[in-house]
């Protein structure tokens, strides 16, 4: 299960975070400034469903996605994502 908090998608395990997404909100877009798994817990495709909440939330808010983290434009790359990809 995904926990908002103030800039920040946290996935947790146990009650310990094991994966996260940064972001920096502004009035028309979100910019995701980093994701990070804990190396034991990757390959199980944690931060591209960080990333797919940030676009759920992009989208409800009206707003584009940003990726300057390195991971997220070839997320967001395919046509599905043109509505909210700057």
């Amino acid at each position: 299960m995904i926990q908002k908090s103030d800039g920040r998608l946290s996935i947790f395990k146990e009650n310990e975070e094991i994966a996260y997404l940064i972001y920096d909100e502004y009035d028309n877009h979100l910019d995701i400034t980093a994701t990070f798994t804990k190396p034991e817990e990757r390959g199980q495709g944690l931060a591209k469903e960080l990333v797919l909440e940030a676009v759920s939330m992009a989208r409800a808010e009206g707003k584009k996605v940003k990726g300057t983290c390195p991971y997220v434009p070839p997320v967001i790359r395919h046509k599905e994502f043109d509505d909210v990809r700057m």
